[in-house]
């Protein structure tokens, strides 16, 4: 069987985080506690750059926690054009 790479953005395990957003937080938990088993894990440097900017230290090592067993791709001037594009919309 193909286990399938996905490639998360910081806003799934900022949301596995959340204190405010209670339903948001339960949704991305469940999703996490029983399906990312199923996938090839990847985060991008850009977005461990993103996380490592989060004002709230604890949310930030939170974060960061959750994501450090997962391998990192390394940027590459074609990441951070479409990464600068995505912002940019």
């Amino acid at each position: 069987m193909r286990i399938l790479a996905i490639l998360i953005s910081v806003s799934i395990p900022s949301a596995f985080c959340e204190k405010s957003q209670l339903e948001r937080r339960k949704i991305t938990r469940k999703w996490w506690n029983n399906e990312i088993s199923r996938y090839e894990v990847l985060v991008s440097r850009l977005t461990i750059e993103e996380i490592e900017a989060l004002k709230t230290k604890e949310k930030r090592e939170a974060i960061l926690s959750l994501i450090q067993d997962f391998p990192v791709l390394e940027n590459s001037p074609a990441a951070e054009r479409v990464a600068k594009k995505y912002i940019e919309e």
